[in-house]
């Protein structure tokens, strides 16, 4: 759809609308974690049945993430975007009326159907509407947005079925949802604007990223010690590691894309939550078979495959942010 006017500077609103969509996605993502003994009481089910709650959510997300790209590629990102999370918001309620755990882990699925309308257009559309040094900041406020938004999931979630119940929960964050899908739907830009290509950053994308596995691995060693205090460091380093790749990543993967942007962040995203299976499932395998010693190589072999992607995949300049972004 050509544009119908100049193109226009990004707001801070726009920021806070992207912000606003992610906290929600994230927070109806996991909404039931804190609630699985109350679910597991309500339908007469086991604990790990219970857990299905949200793991049928993230292999939703993981299954539908890639559709996304092409999807805001052909019909504009901000459509997408405020359909998705409009759609987020009635499946999110419609949870609260599930007459049977399988009806429950139907629409949880469902919800997960809908939450990369969210979580990975939204980088695509910023990469059409900043420039290259304000992306990163825009995009590591979107992924402080995500850690926010589990947070408020869980919380919210918890506190509103301890006063109230669990069917309130998921009206109370349906509502919120639509909230935010008014918002975008009104502050994002059906424009393009044409941000410049810069290279100068303080550090180039690569390098953080290495700095940041390198330092997750020392922090990983770090547990082997005996001492309580260098165990706790260490994990210390493992979250400041992880964080510092993870801030870097998607809006670096959004400037090599030189088209098709959308599909470029679906397609990490389908990774980011393939990545997380795995993560959940490998080590526990690994320290029923080996201990803790098994759990760490199987991380630390992770971290090597990171930095070997890293160095060698992603080496060369980075690319000027091109003129010819997809339509918003």
């Amino acid at each position: 759809m050509p544009s119908q006017g100049p193109p226009t500077s990004p707001s801070r609103r726009e920021t806070w609308a992207l912000q606003a969509g992610t906290v929600v996605a994230y927070a109806d993502m996991y909404l039931t974690q804190p609630i699985l003994p109350v679910l597991s009481r309500e339908f007469g089910v086991g604990p790990a049945r219970a857990g299905m709650t949200v793991s049928a959510v993230v292999l939703a997300i993981a299954g539908a993430s890639v559709f996304y790209g092409p999807l805001a590629d052909a019909l504009g990102r901000r459509r997408v975007i405020s359909a998705a999370l409009g759609l987020l918001a009635l499946a999110t309620a419609a949870c609260a009326l599930a007459p049977s755990f399988p009806a429950l882990i139907g629409l949880r699925a469902l919800q997960g159907l809908f939450v990369p309308g969210m979580t990975a257009v939204s980088v695509a559309y910023a990469g059409d509407r900043w420039g290259a040094v304000e992306l990163r900041s825009v995009v590591g406020g979107l992924i402080g947005a995500s850690v926010v938004g589990g947070l408020v999931g869980r919380v919210g979630g918890g506190a509103i079925t301890a006063h109230l119940d669990w069917r309130s929960a998921f009206l109370a964050f349906g509502a919120l949802t639509a909230l935010a899908a008014v918002g975008v739907g009104r502050e994002l830009s059906p424009l393009r604007s044409s941000p410049p290509g810069r290279l100068s950053t303080r550090v180039a994308p690569t390098r953080l990223v290495a700095i940041g596995l390198t330092v997750e691995a020392l922090g990983l060693a770090a547990t082997l010690h005996a001492s309580l205090v260098t165990i706790v460091a260490g994990l210390v380093l493992v979250v400041a590691g992880t964080f510092t790749a993870q801030a870097v990543v998607p809006a670096f993967v959004n400037q090599q894309a030189r088209t098709a942007k959308g599909g470029a962040s679906a397609l990490y995203l389908t990774f980011y939550y393939l990545g997380g299976t795995l993560g959940s499932l490998l080590p526990g395998l690994a320290w029923e078979r080996w201990g803790w010693p098994g759990v760490l190589m199987t991380c630390t072999s992770a971290v090597a495959v990171g930095l070997a992607a890293n160095a060698v995949l992603c080496a060369g300049p980075e690319p000027r942010h091109g003129a010819g972004a997809a339509r918003c």
